[in-house]
């Protein structure tokens, strides 16, 4: 009778659940990492126009940018409806031991939406990394113009 009544407690608490939360569960979530060879850009843009940027974000070099596109109504715990335009997304940018840096949610205007990733001239060192070989250079001597003694 318990495992009965547990079972109930259960099902009634997922139907709860998924009449209180609409549109914050989604399974359709992406990663993308930026690297030394590969820094990255990601860019969201409306699939309708001419590439209009909805939002941009540089990945720093050595984090990873995840990007869950969230749809109204929403509570998909299997699978993703590619049908219906995201309405919002999340983003949370992480550095390379996996700890958040960095989060926030965006609104979309409900159309066909494109993520597009662009590659940064490469390489790319991350912020305070001084390359191999260019470590202790003093800097350029200044050559003085030589002094006209003919006046």
């Amino acid at each position: 009778m318990s495992s009965a009544r547990s079972l109930v407690n259960s099902v009634l608490g997922l139907i709860l659940a998924a009449a209180v939360l609409p549109g914050c569960i989604s399974n359709d979530v992406r990663m993308f990492d930026s690297t030394v060879n590969r820094p990255t850009t990601i860019r969201i843009v409306q699939a309708m126009t001419n590439g209009n940027v909805l939002w941009e974000y540089d990945i720093p070099v050595q984090h990873s940018l995840q990007i869950n596109l969230d749809r109204e109504g929403e509570v998909e715990l299997f699978s993703v409806n590619p049908e219906k335009p995201a309405t919002s997304f999340s983003w949370a940018l992480f550095d390379d031991q996996g700890n958040r840096l960095s989060y926030g949610k965006e609104k979309l205007p409900g159309l066909p939406i494109r993520i597009e990733l662009a590659l940064r001239p490469a390489p790319e060192w991350p912020e305070g990394y001084t390359p191999p070989g260019q470590q202790n250079v003093p800097p350029p001597i200044e050559t003085l113009p030589a002094n006209d003694e003919s006046e």
